[in-house]
């Protein structure tokens, strides 16, 4: 008998290569069941960071709503709470304060005023070009314009601060160096690239200011004028 139930034992164990193939299905379904588990907690770790972002980007709506009712001098973070029927604290997973919402609400319409401000290359050409994509933007994004312009500061408080590289007038700057080291602009011995650029920025700033508050119902063949201003100021600069 015990000698039978050895035989059968024997017999039944698996031999070498079908305990391998066991091995093998086993090693294929943990697997499977990883990558099931690290799918799933991918997939819920995109939805919490889409939902997160969507919120941010609520809120920061919201804020410049705010600000542009009533100033960023008045504007709080219990207002904004209010606002979004938020608690105050529900804010601070999103903003750490005050100062760093608002700082990203600069930062984001500058960075969209920066990307309307492309230069292919470094010809006189582009500067005139890069003047009309300043008055293209405060044109379709007005609201973002003014506060922007109205409600923020640039920081610098001296031309000796440094700008930084993701500033839109860095864009401006950049480009009348190259157009200086290239021998298109001669400055004169007493003017440098930033007095240039600043110049420039400020007939831009001027030009759209007028039109988005005093002029905003006055009706005029702007675009003829807009271009022949940019020609003369361009123009001034290789006489």
């Amino acid at each position: 008998m015990l000698i039978k139930c050895q035989h059968t034992f024997k017999h039944n164990e698996p031999s070498g290569s079908d305990h391998w193939n066991v091995q093998r299905e086993i090693m294929f379904a943990l697997t499977r069941t990883l990558f099931n588990i690290c799918s799933m907690l991918g997939a819920e770790k995109n939805t919490r960071q889409r939902r997160h972002e969507k919120t941010k980007r609520y809120i920061l709506s919201e804020a410049k709503k705010l600000i542009r009712k009533n100033g960023v001098d008045k504007f709080s973070l219990r207002g904004l709470a209010a606002a979004c029927d938020y608690s105050p604290a529900a804010l601070y997973e999103y903003f750490s304060n005050k100062e760093a919402l608002l700082a990203t609400i600069a930062k984001q319409i500058e960075l969209d005023l920066r990307e309307y401000l492309v230069s292919e290359s470094a010809e006189l050409d582009d500067l005139i070009k890069l003047g009309a994509q300043y008055i293209a933007f405060a044109k379709n994004q007005p609201e973002d314009y003014l506060l922007l312009f109205m409600s923020f500061s640039s920081g610098r408080k001296s031309e000796s601060d440094v700008l930084p590289e993701n500033s839109a007038y860095m864009v401006l700057v950049n480009l009348i160096t190259e157009l200086v080291n290239s021998g298109q602009i001669v400055l004169e011995s007493e003017v440098g690239v930033e007095e240039i650029s600043y110049n420039y920025w400020v007939l831009l700033h001027g030009h759209v200011m007028m039109q988005l508050t005093m002029l905003r119902d006055y009706k005029a063949d702007f675009e003829s004028i807009e271009s022949r201003m940019l020609s003369r100021f361009v123009a001034s600069l290789t006489e």
